[in-house]
């Protein structure tokens, strides 16, 4: 969740900030794991929906992050020696980066 933070700021692609992403995953893990995306646009003019289009952090999306644009991020992991976990965050590209939105506390 810290490298999708990082990487969505203004001027980076969607595709970007995937590849970020994904390439943590597989540090992590040690071995190769696909994944179809890492997040997607939320707001009142973009209906949620898992795959999202071109609204989506996805491999090949070149859509460019913008101030004011609000993400669903998400970082999972399905099955595996690691079982499966699913962790996700709603946040706010603004000039300086991401402002995280969800108030939930975090825990180790």
């Amino acid at each position: 969740m810290d490298v999708l933070r990082t990487a969505l700021h203004p001027g980076n692609t969607a595709e970007q900030v995937f590849r970020s992403w994904h390439s943590a995953i597989e540090s992590a893990l040690g071995e190769p794991y696909e994944r179809h995306h890492c997040g997607y646009l939320v707001g009142i003019g973009f209906p949620p929906g898992w795959m999202g289009g071109s609204r989506t952090l996805r491999p090949g999306n070149t859509m460019e992050l913008r101030t004011g644009m609000t993400f669903h991020i998400q970082s999972w992991l399905l099955g595996g020696e690691f079982g499966t976990h699913a962790f996700s965050d709603t946040a706010l590209v603004t000039d300086d980066g991401c402002e995280v939105l969800t108030r939930s506390p975090l825990t180790d």
